[in-house]
């Protein structure tokens, strides 16, 4: 049986840890401790994301039996940028620490698996369908795109078991990601390109270029699936293609992915069988991706080198490192493209969408 995590913090502590992770003036010594009880705070996440990865599973069964389900615990370096960003938030009330990701065939797939999980009540607010688990939110980014370009549902829940052994995570919030194909490569594509160019373009911060394509290839993968287009960008389709168009050749935006894919080429592989939880680790320095795989039952081990490897990198930069669970190694690359820098069907779609 594997080893869950509790909580041990108070609420108030695991906020003032989140204030001092971002306290410029804070020592080498408060950013240890800090970084202890943060980790404590994110590992708690594991057994609720467990639980809703086997109901997860139950469900896209019926609207794609092929579909990709990942997890993960939000990065350190990913929620520093987020409390810097929004000074009012506190840590505790982060909701998308611990997210899960359906990565569905097409729109309409997942379409119907956000069905399955939430339902539009008559004062327009939407309640978890066969839930426990209170909806807090629902975000449809499909319907209404982030400027950024981003698209895809996301379901907010907050945990509620009455099992004994499940009440210690009562009350923490879970995110549930639902994207189809071409939205999954979107999003993996701009997460590559952050990576490699060191900007924050997931929060649209970075080098007009990089975010004004992002937005545009938005829109263009939402006119194949016929969904509102990213705002800010052209309506007329002739026009949008031509700005696109335009941008990739100025700005090189094909070389330069490829250029990322050439630089992970050096990647080793190691025997993974039977292995679900996987931390990927990359040296942007070296360009080297390492891969560490842990079984089922050794979620307490992983989330501790998780900690050793989130340590390195808060004292030395050039280290980004991610701890995900996945049905298996192979569906590793599937679901997450970016850390194998790997945008080949993304520029594939973009490519065929530009002739």
């Amino acid at each position: 049986m594997a080893r869950w995590t509790q909580p041990e913090h108070t609420k108030s502590k695991v906020n003032n840890s989140g204030k001092t992770l971002i306290n410029p003036t804070a020592t080498s010594a408060d950013i240890l401790e800090s970084l202890e009880v943060i980790n404590n705070w994110k590992s708690s996440h594991a057994y609720p994301l467990n639980t809703f990865q086997a109901t997860l599973r139950n469900r896209v069964k019926t609207v794609d039996k092929n579909a990709t389900i990942a997890q993960r615990i939000k990065r350190l370096e990913s929620i520093e940028r987020k409390l810097m960003r929004e000074k009012s938030m506190a840590l505790s009330n982060m909701q998308d620490i611990g997210g899960i990701r359906a990565i569905v065939k097409d729109i309409n797939s997942a379409r119907m698996l956000d069905r399955k999980y939430a339902a539009q009540t008559l004062y327009g607010k939407y309640t978890s369908i066969n839930l426990n688990h209170e909806l807090v939110k629902r975000n449809d980014y499909i319907d209404t795109p982030k400027p950024s370009g981003y698209r895809g549902v996301h379901l907010i829940f907050r945990y509620n078991n009455n099992r004994p052994e499940a009440i210690p995570y009562n009350g923490l919030l879970i995110e549930l990601q639902i994207r189809s194909k071409l939205q999954h490569l979107w999003a993996t594509a701009v997460e590559t390109a952050e990576i490699f160019s060191s900007q924050a373009l997931k929060a649209s911060d970075g080098q007009a270029e990089w975010l004004r394509f992002f937005a545009l290839s938005g829109s263009i993968l939402s006119n194949h699936e016929k969904t509102p287009l990213v705002p800010n960008t052209p309506t007329d389709k002739k026009e949008l293609t031509k700005e696109l168009s335009d941008l990739v050749q100025s700005f090189d935006i094909f070389k330069k992915f490829d250029a990322f894919t050439v630089a992970a080429k050096s990647i080793g592989s190691k025997h993974h069988k039977g292995k679900k939880i996987f931390l990927l680790v990359i040296n942007l320095k070296t360009r080297i991706l390492r891969i560490e795989s842990f079984k089922e039952n050794e979620t307490e081990k992983a989330t501790d080198h998780y900690l050793q490897v989130e340590k390195q990198a808060k004292q030395s930069a050039g280290i980004n490192a991610v701890l995900v669970s996945v049905d298996s190694f192979r569906a590793l690359p599937l679901a997450y493209p970016n850390y194998f820098a790997d945008t080949r069907l993304f520029t594939k779609a973009i490519r065929s969408s530009l002739v």
